[in-house]
């Protein structure tokens, strides 16, 4: 798997776990920062699409 699909499946877990209620402490530790960013970027989108 590449770098860009490890990025989306990030991102979409971070989307699940914001809409699930955990809290951002929950973000899993990736190996690559980026992979990290990207969880966080779907964790404040689906934070920011519920106000």
């Amino acid at each position: 798997m590449g770098f860009r699909e490890q990025a989306l499946r990030a991102r979409r877990e971070g989307l699940a776990a914001a809409r699930a209620g955990r809290p951002p402490t929950d973000a899993p530790r990736y190996t690559d920062p980026r992979l990290t960013a990207a969880w966080v970027r779907g964790y404040v989108a689906a934070e920011q699409a519920e106000q």
